[in-house]
C-alpha cells in the first residue's frame, strides 16, 4: 500500500513535469508563494477532522478514509449508503452533462471545445507512455525482452478499453508472468481499488487544462497543491465518484465550477484508455512486488509461450 501511494504521487508528479511546458507558468510574489504553501499545509491539516460527524455531513472523502481506523464498523455500514448515492447521482451525470454543455453553446463554446480535446489529446499520449516506461523498469530489473512484456501484457491492455478485465488480469499474472496464486489473488483486487496511475495522469491534464481555459494562475506553488491533491484523490476515489473528485480538486486549486461539466465530459471519454492502463501498471507493479518477495517464477516470465 505504501508502494502504490508513492507511485501515485510520484505519476502526478512526473506528469505536471511533463505537462508543464504546454501551459503558462507564472512565477508569483513571495507573499503569494507563501500562502500557495499555506494552503498545502491547511490541505494536510484539514484531514484530520474536528468530530466524527462533520466529515459524513459535508462529504469529505479524505476525512472519512481518516476516520477508517478508529471506526471500520461504522465507515462500512456508512460506505453502503455512500456508494447507493454515488451510483444514484452517477446515473444522473450524463444528463448533468448533457444539460451543462448545452448551456455553454450560447457562450465562448470553441474555447472550452480546445480545452476539452487537449486534455483528451495530453491523456491518451501520456497514459500509454507511461506503461511502456514501467515496462521498461521492470524488463531491465529482470533482465526479460521488453518486447516479451509488452507481447504479454498487451492482451489485458486491450481487454481493459472496453472491460475491466478482472479475470484476464489474473490468468495473465498467473499464467505469463509467473506470479504465484496466492500473491496474485491477494495484490489484483487490492492494487484494482487502490492503484489507479492513469486517473493521477487524467486528474493532472483535466486540472492544467481548465486552469488555462478559465484563466486561473498556474503558479509553483499551485502546481505543488495540485500534485498533492490529485495524488491524494487517485487513491480515494470511489466508483464512480469522478464528479466528486473533480469538485474537490477544482475548490483547492480556484479553478471555476463552471468547468465541472466540462471534466466530466472529459472523464466519461478517457475512462477507456485510463481503465487499459491502471491494469497494465497493475501487472507490473504486482510483478515487482513479487520479485522483491522472492516469489516470481523467472522462468515461468521468460518463456514466450
Amino acid at each position: 500500500i505504501g508502494r502504490i501511494a508513492a507511485l501515485s504521487f510520484l505519476v502526478s508528479a512526473g506528469a505536471t513535469v511533463c505537462l508543464l511546458w504546454l501551459f503558462p507558468l507564472e512565477l508569483s510574489s513571495g507573499g503569494a508563494a507563501l500562502s500557495g504553501f499555506s494552503t498545502i499545509y491547511q490541505i494536510i491539516l484539514d484531514i484530520v477532522p474536528s468530530d466524527i460527524v462533520s466529515p459524513f455531513l459535508n462529504g469529505n472523502t479524505l476525512q472519512i478514509i481518516f476516520l477508517g481506523a478508529a471506526v471500520r464498523m461504522f465507515i462500512e455500514q456508512t460506505n453502503e449508503v455512500v456508494q447507493f448515492l454515488m451510483e444514484a447521482i452517477g446515473d444522473l451525470i450524463p444528463l448533468f452533462v448533457f444539460f451543462s454543455l448545452f448551456a455553454l453553446l450560447g457562450s465562448d463554446f470553441g474555447s472550452e471545445l480546445s480545452g476539452i480535446l487537449k486534455a483528451i489529446v495530453i491523456t491518451y499520449a501520456l497514459c500509454p507512455l507511461m506503461c511502456l516506461v514501467f515496462i521498461g523498469i521492470l524488463a531491465a530489473r529482470r533482465r526479460v525482452s521488453f518486447r516479451l512484456l509488452v507481447q504479454k501484457l498487451l492482451p489485458t491492455f486491450l481487454i481493459g478499453v472496453v472491460l475491466r478485465g478482472f479475470a484476464t488480469n489474473l490468468e495473465t499474472c498467473e499464467k505469463k508472468l509467473g506470479i504465484p496464486p496466492m500473491l496474485a489473488h491477494f495484490a489484483v483486487p487490492l492494487e484494482q481499488v487502490l492503484y489507479m496511475p492513469s486517473v493521477a495522469v487524467a486528474f493532472v491534464a483535466t486540472c492544467l487544462c481548465m486552469a488555462e481555459n478559465f484563466g486561473t494562475a498556474i503558479t509553483p506553488a499551485w502546481l505543488l497543491t495540485m500534485i498533492v491533491v490529485t495524488g491524494l484523490l487517485s487513491l480515494a476515489m470511489p466508483p464512480g465518484g469522478a464528479l466528486t473528485c473533480y469538485t474537490v480538486m477544482f475548490t483547492q486549486l480556484g479553478i471555476p465550477g463552471e468547468a465541472l461539466a466540462l471534466a466530466v465530459a472529459i472523464n466519461s471519454m478517457i475512462d477507456f484508455i485510463a481503465t487499459a492502463s491502471n491494469l497494465t501498471c497493475l501487472q507490473v507493479e504486482v510483478t515487482t512486488v513479487a520479485g522483491q518477495l522472492g516469489m516470481l517464477d523467472t522462468e515461468c516470465l521468460k518463456n514466450p509461450g
